[in-house]
């Protein structure tokens, strides 16, 4: 069961890109190995969220995030992946972000600024240039996280990072030559209660 304490899902699917352009990964026979460990620490009923423990045994990018959405449990605040986003300033952000890419390429100070760039070759460029035809245009050639809608504030912390350094020549011994190991309080959304925390830095020991 997901929520017996004494139980952790490990989820080894490979990875592969789905969308080159927009940074998509998902789940796929022709990926590259993945593996992830997921520990389930406690419910929010006021938010109908659970805080999950989450280690990745291997580096894929947007692993955790891509083996979570797979198990049917995205990331809050992830919308890349599915998870539900509550985030009032997102248009708002969205907005200010679009804006200020439509005043960066109507600024003309840096084009004369720039050697071997004439009005007519700006004025050509703009011409094909997708950033340039507006809020539409620019929607096209970036995603929702990029515009800083809400993608970059997804709920998800690393909590300890560790880095193993080992010999490169072959060698019956395990152990590693020497290891660095950073860690980092629980963000305010974690609100962890005393047995959680307990629970949170001691199961990836077992």
């Amino acid at each position: 069961s997901w929520c017996d304490s004494n139980t952790c899902v490990v989820m080894d699917a490979p990875i592969d890109i789905l969308d080159i352009q927009k940074g998509l990964r998902c789940v796929k026979g022709s990926g590259k190995a993945s593996k992830s460990k997921f520990k389930y620490i406690e419910y929010d009923v006021k938010n109908d969220t659970s805080l999950i423990s989450c280690c990745p045994l291997t580096g894929r990018q947007h692993q955790l995030r891509v083996h979570l959405q797979a198990l049917g449990f995205p990331i809050h605040n992830d919308n890349l992946y599915g998870g539900m986003v509550k985030n009032t300033d997102c248009d708002q952000m969205k907005m200010d972000a679009i804006e200020s890419i439509i005043n960066s390429h109507n600024d003309d100070s840096k084009i004369k600024r720039e050697k071997g760039i004439t009005q007519e070759t700006a004025k050509d460029a703009r011409e094909v240039c997708l950033c340039c035809k507006g809020s539409i245009g620019i929607q096209k050639c970036f995603n929702a996280s990029q515009l800083l809608e809400s993608g970059h504030a997804i709920c998800l912390h690393a909590l300890k990072y560790r880095i193993n350094f080992v010999n490169n020549k072959k060698s019956n011994s395990q152990q590693p030559l020497a290891m660095i190991e950073l860690s980092v309080s629980p963000p305010l959304w974690a609100d962890l209660n005393q047995e959680s925390t307990e629970l949170l830095n001691s199961w990836l020991e077992i």
